[in-house]
């Protein structure tokens, strides 16, 4: 009898923590139906009253708590959404005011780049034009020894000005000659240069560029100030047309940078070329690299004929600049990379020639040629007489 009492007892309260459970998950549970079980259970001699009693007691406790707990629930989630609405959670107000202004920094950034914040202020063409340029002053002091001889010729003068008559009998006026010996103090100097480019379209791209110099020197835009505040000189620097015909492919024709790859120990950093140029630059991966150029430049036109007055044309003898370059650039890691290449230059026609003999003093205009002489040279190319006159 006592074995099936508590075999029974177990599961009554099997049953009620059951009950409690649902009530703490879910809702409350029905009170009445669980007194009423321990009234029945009590009824059939299977509990005593005072165990009753500390039931009921205990499940009206457990009841109470889940009541509350169910309350609370509600109250975090709110009112009971009606069909159609939306629930929106709550943002703080400083996180509102976060989130405002970083939406309009970036609002703005896009109205400015893109001009749509001031419409009609400026055409669109407007906004595909780009300028750039730089400005450079120096003083410049030029010192030589006494012990230099004065007698070295500017050959560049020399050709600018025509022939010069060697004949000491006929000519007595010296040969432009070079300043060997006195200093040249407190030169100021000036540089100023100023670009322009223009995006015609995604695959052609237009730029010019105006620089000051003393004169059409191709390595130097510098100009010397002074001369009695006089206005200076300016240049056009550039002018060129870019083709980009793929993504790893440009043609440039016209004036413009230096296309190679190479050191001032081969061209002058402010060198510019007038010609075409293919360039080609393609990634293999993440680090290695293929580059490389073609080019053909025009030096120097031979003149029709060398005097005014002359009878007989020179023959057409252009002077070309052609090149080829290839290479490639390896980055080894975020610090150190490699890059290398190989160039081949033919120059046509820019070396002189001597002459065949000629009498300028016999009334010839010119010796046959006079078109190979240097349209620039610089202090220490290596010269000769161009003429053979005969006596």
């Amino acid at each position: 009898m006592i074995s099936h009492v508590n075999r029974l007892t177990l599961a009554v309260g099997m049953v009620i923590a059951t009950l409690v459970g649902q009530a703490t998950a879910a809702a409350a549970p029905s009170e009445n139906a669980t007194i009423n079980l321990i009234r029945l259970l009590v009824q059939q001699g299977v509990l005593k009253q005072e165990q009753a009693d500390g039931l009921i007691a205990q499940a009206e406790k457990e009841a109470q708590q889940a009541r509350q707990a169910s309350t609370a629930t509600a109250v975090a989630a709110g009112p009971t959404a009606a069909p159609g609405d939306v629930r929106v959670q709550y943002v703080p107000a400083a996180v509102r005011d976060q989130i405002r202004d970083q939406v309009k920094a970036e609002v703005m950034a896009t109205a400015k780049q893109e001009n749509w914040a001031q419409p009609n202020t400026f055409p669109e063409w407007v906004s595909r034009i780009s300028f750039d340029g730089d400005i450079r002053l120096r003083d410049e002091s030029r010192y030589f020894s006494g012990n230099n001889s004065n007698e070295i010729v500017d050959y560049a003068k020399l050709n600018d000005s025509g022939p010069y008559d060697v004949n000491k009998n006929t000519n007595t006026k010296l040969p432009p000659l070079l300043n060997t010996r006195e200093d040249r103090e407190n030169l100021f100097r000036l540089r100023a240069r100023l670009g322009m480019k223009a995006v015609i379209s995604p695959e052609w791209t237009a730029g010019i560029r105006l620089g000051t110099g003393n004169d059409n020197n191709p390595v130097s835009t510098t100009q010397t100030l002074g001369g009695g505040f006089g206005k200076k000189d300016i240049w056009l620097d550039q002018g060129y047309l870019t083709w980009k015909t793929t993504d790893y492919m440009t043609l440039t024709a016209g004036r413009f940078a230096n296309p190679f790859y190479s050191t001032d120990m081969m061209y002058s950093g402010d060198l510019n070329f007038d010609g075409v140029a293919a360039i080609f630059n393609h990634k293999l991966n993440s680090d290695w690299g293929l580059f490389g150029t073609l080019g053909a430049f025009p030096v120097e036109y031979s003149p029709d004929t060398a005097t005014t007055n002359g009878f007989d044309k020179d023959e057409s003898e252009n002077k070309w600049l052609f090149g080829g370059q290839i290479g490639a650039d390896w980055k080894i890691n975020r610090s150190n990379s490699l890059k290398g290449s190989m160039a081949y230059y033919h120059f046509g026609d820019i070396q002189g020639e001597r002459s065949s003999p000629c009498s300028p003093w016999a009334g010839q205009p010119a010796c046959d040629t006079d078109g190979a002489r240097l349209a620039f040279m610089q202090k220490g190319n290596s010269v000769f007489l161009l003429r053979d006159i005969t006596p």
